[in-house]
Formats: C-alpha cells, sequence, structure tokens
C-alpha cells in the first residue's frame, strides 16, 4: 500500500471512530429522572432501544426514542425492568467530535492537495 493511501485510510478511520459514540454497560439506574441530556441504549433479547429522557421508577423503564425530541411525550416508551437483558450508556460528546472531525478533515484537504500537487510534476 502506497503511503498517501496508507495515511488517508488512518485519517478515515480515525473520523469515523470519533463519529462513533462511547458506549459502557451500567445497571439499571434507581428509580428517578435521569439528567435530560443523559442517552442510555436498552437491550432486549435482540433488539436495543436507544432512548434519552429517561425515567425510572420501582418497577419499569420509560424514556423518548432519540429520533424524537424529548419533549413528545406521546412519544414515551415504558418496559418492565425485568424484561430488560442490559443497558449501556451512550456518550456522545458532540464537540470533541466535531473538533476531530474538523481537524481530519483539514488533514485530509492537504493530503489530497499535496498528492494532486505531485500528480503534476
Amino acid at each position: 500500500m502506497r503511503f498517501h493511501t496508507w495515511v488517508t485510510s488512518a485519517v478515515l478511520t480515525g473520523v469515523l471512530s470519533a463519529c462513533a459514540p462511547g458506549l459502557r454497560s451500567v445497571p439499571i439506574p434507581p428509580a428517578g429522572v435521569l439528567p435530560p441530556r443523559q442517552t442510555l441504549e436498552v437491550w432486549r433479547g435482540r433488539q436495543a432501544t436507544t432512548l434519552h429522557a429517561v425515567v425510572v421508577t420501582a418497577d419499569s423503564l420509560s424514556g423518548i426514542a432519540i429520533t424524537q425530541p424529548s419533549s413528545c411525550d406521546s412519544c414515551r416508551m415504558m418496559m418492565p425492568l425485568t424484561a430488560i437483558d442490559s443497558v449501556l450508556e451512550v456518550n456522545v460528546d458532540k464537540a470533541g467530535m466535531a473538533t476531530f472531525g474538523l481537524t481530519a478533515g483539514l488533514i485530509l484537504s492537504a493530503l489530497l492537495v499535496w498528492r494532486a500537487a505531485r500528480a503534476g510534476n
């Protein structure tokens, strides 16, 4: 593999990995309302649902699908705690992703300009 192809692949891999949210397995939170920006990926069998605006009671967990606004109370999904296999905390740091994406984009642009300049010689 040529050097510039390797560098381009490395930069693209970095950009894609920076855009992926961080996941961390957590126990089912205690009863209460989670912070509004807290996002959970709830697994039931082979199906995962990503929720925000999560509320936990003694026997159930409810939240709104991440694709819906947190103000949509009619979109709220409820599931019994006994039906939940596992919960993952989703850490989406938008500022970090934007900074890394911008930096990687500038590096990739510079590499493409360099490549075009070398091809012209």
